[in-house]
């Protein structure tokens, strides 16, 4: 863990190139902390508009619903974090894209929503950008919990969640925890950038 904080760190965070996969709950939050934390190069990739009944757990305002996300997260930051430049993409990542879309990326956070193109994001990532880790989530539904979010690593891939907890009918997907794992995946990419890989 990093806990003597330097120019030299700031610096580093600075110059690096982060990707996101999605500007959901996830995406946008993990956006927000890592523009504000100092990191002032990030590509965010997704297609999707704003939506009211979504602003219960993503970093969004009412006015700009109807907007496409990226449009909305890009001002948002902008406004919170000025040095940072988004590059936004309003395309959804497909098969075989990681690699012109998360070009000089040294990490790419994974925030989508189908656990199948989770995977597939995965495998992307580790076979064509070989230079990068991933960072992404499993398990964050619900109320409570707390200790069992948590992230851990294989290689250059880093699983940040509970491990088992899916959204569903009786099984919400709320503010906390949501922005809890946001917040993790994008301390475990800063501790990435800056040459930490420990997990604990």
């Amino acid at each position: 863990m990093i806990t003597a904080w330097t120019q030299e760190h700031l610096a580093r965070l600075a110059a690096v190139r982060i990707g996101v996969a999605g500007a959901g709950g996830l995406g946008s939050n993990a956006v927000m902390c890592l523009a504000r934390a100092g990191v002032r190069h990030l590509v965010v990739v997704d297609p999707d508009v704003v939506e009211a009944d979504n602003l219960n757990r993503q970093a969004y305002t009412r006015a700009q619903v109807g907007r496409f996300k990226v449009d909305a997260l890009a001002e948002n930051v902008a406004s919170a974090a000025p040095g940072c430049g988004l590059v936004t993409h309003r395309i959804r990542w497909a098969p075989g894209e990681a690699a012109r879309l998360f070009e000089g990326c040294a990490v790419v956070l994974e925030a989508l929503d189908e656990a199948g193109a989770k995977a597939g994001l995965i495998e992307d990532v580790l076979t064509h950008l070989p230079e990068a880790a991933i960072v992404c989530v499993s398990g964050l539904a619900g109320i409570g919990g707390n200790n069992a979010l948590r992230t851990t690593g294989h290689g250059r891939l880093f699983v940040v969640g509970d491990g088992h907890t899916a959204p569903g009918p009786d099984v919400p997907l709320l503010a906390p925890r949501v922005v809890a794992a946001a917040a993790l995946q994008a301390n475990m990419a800063l501790a990435l950038a800056l040459g930490d890989t420990e997990t604990g």
